[in-house]
């Protein structure tokens, strides 16, 4: 009974972690202040296309999900469909809502936006720091360094050197 208990705190862990590295998105993506790659190359596509940033994120990571599945299986579970869905619609949530009670021009000065800045990248931070400690799975595009790196010559790990 205890372990089902811990299971069910991890997985309910991992999922409030990616609901809120979603809501952090939107903060990044409203304030205008930058975002990893992999958020922006889907933002920028997204906004080229006739769907929304979740179902265009969710849609790329179906298509890498394929390659994980077949090479790298051993890194999926529960967290990385979770990863896949509730990150990209979350962000896509959040930002409706933003974009509900903030009035027009509410994020022009550049003083507020650095000021949410901080908290923003420091709940994204610890919400992605406890999606990746509940090790319930990765996302897929969280899987191609690994990939790549098992299934090539290539090496994305760098070792430490030795001090003794």
């Amino acid at each position: 009974m205890r372990s089902n208990q811990a299971l069910f705190a991890r997985f309910a862990a991992m999922l409030l972690s990616n609901i809120m590295m979603g809501f952090a998105t939107a903060w990044v993506f409203r304030i205008g202040m930058g975002s990893d790659p992999f958020s922006t190359m889907n933002a920028g596509l997204s906004s080229h296309l006739p769907v929304s940033y979740g179902t265009w994120s969710l849609l790329l990571n179906i298509g890498l999900l394929l390659a994980v599945v077949r090479y790298e299986r051993k890194l999926l579970g529960a967290g990385t469909l979770c990863n896949m869905v509730l990150c990209g619609y979350s962000a896509d949530f959040f930002g409706w809502i933003i974009d509900q009670v903030l009035p027009a021009g509410a994020l022009d000065a550049l003083a507020l936006r650095a000021a949410i800045a901080v908290p923003v990248l420091v709940v994204f931070i610890l919400a992605a720091a406890v999606y990746m400690s509940m090790d319930l799975g990765v996302a897929p595009y969280d899987a191609l360094p690994y990939l790549l790196s098992n299934r090539t010559r290539l090496s994305f790990v760098r070792r430490a050197p030795s001090w003794t």
